[in-house]
């Protein structure tokens, strides 16, 4: 009976010290994912303001997914901020820039330009993400019309909004004696401004060359490519004050690039990197 007695309490023990040491494990696995779970919480939500009717730089897929060459620039800048999480909403350009001014969002992306107009409201960063090639788009049976010059008297369409349509003014300003005729639309995506252009309704409009040759492949439409018009370093915008954002954004853009990775995304979208190609075509030194 004392045998048994001992080899119980020797079994009791064992069992004791196994369920001592499972609950000293629970609790480390639940320190680990009370940590991870703080960890996250800690990470700033950021909520992106972003376009999706421009194809390579943002759109939706067959699937319905946000994708393109601005998607994928900031997740790989998100990739670099853990401080940070961003969220995308789909916004068209004018309410892009109201939800910004209104403090709803935190960064535009509607691949802008820099304008004297908006730096008076708004932030920018000091590094482009990517550069903007606007061409003029005509018919295919117009091949004589290669460069605004050629535009004046003729129709072409645009958003009041677009910096495009700047490109539009600023040339009737200079040719007040024969202007072009600016028809404009509140929204127009590229595709639909080639098709008004294919069924002769316009005589031409102005796209981002990465954007004109996707739809051009797509499409199969009459359109022809002409001059390109400009080009220009492509911005986040930011609100007026925000410039530690501003700040975390140069130095990952700076990163990104250094690294090689917006090289890559360039060659994935454009089928060529955009900063080696055409830094001839901008005085902007941000991008040597």
């Amino acid at each position: 009976m004392t045998f048994q007695y001992l080899g119980s309490k020797k079994v009791f023990r064992r069992l004791l010290m196994a369920f001592l040491l499972v609950f000293l494990l629970m609790g480390c696995a639940n320190e680990d994912g009370d940590e991870n779970q703080a960890s996250e919480e800690e990470a700033e939500v950021l909520t992106v303001g972003i376009g999706n009717v421009i194809p390579p730089q943002f759109f939706t897929d067959e699937s319905g997914e946000l994708v393109g060459y601005d998607v994928d620039v900031l997740k790989a800048i998100d990739d670099l901020l853990p401080q940070y999480t961003f969220e995308f909403e789909q916004l068209d350009l004018a309410a892009t820039l109201v939800a910004l001014e209104a403090g709803r969002i935190d960064i535009a992306d509607w691949q802008f330009g820099r304008t004297a107009e908006r730096e008076e409201t708004f932030l920018y960063p000091d590094e482009p993400y990517d550069v903007g090639l606007p061409i003029l788009i005509t018919h295919e049976e117009q091949d004589e019309l290669n460069s605004l010059s050629d535009m004046g008297g003729l129709t072409m369409a645009q958003m009041p909004t677009s910096s495009f349509y700047t490109y539009l003014t600023g040339y009737n300003d200079e040719n007040p004696e024969n202007p072009i005729n600016i028809q404009t639309v509140e929204s127009l995506p590229v595709a639909d401004a080639m098709d008004m252009v294919s069924s002769g309704r316009i005589d031409g409009t102005i796209a981002l060359a990465g954007t004109y040759n996707k739809l051009a492949d797509e499409m199969n439409a009459p359109t022809r490519s002409g001059d390109v018009i400009d080009a220009y370093g492509v911005y986040y915008i930011l609100e007026k004050d925000n410039t530690e954002l501003k700040d975390v954004l140069d130095e990952a853009i700076r990163e990104l690039r250094e690294s090689g990775v917006i090289a890559e995304l360039s060659e994935k979208w454009y089928g060529l990197d955009n900063f080696a190609e055409y830094t001839e075509f901008t005085g902007d030194q941000s991008f040597e």
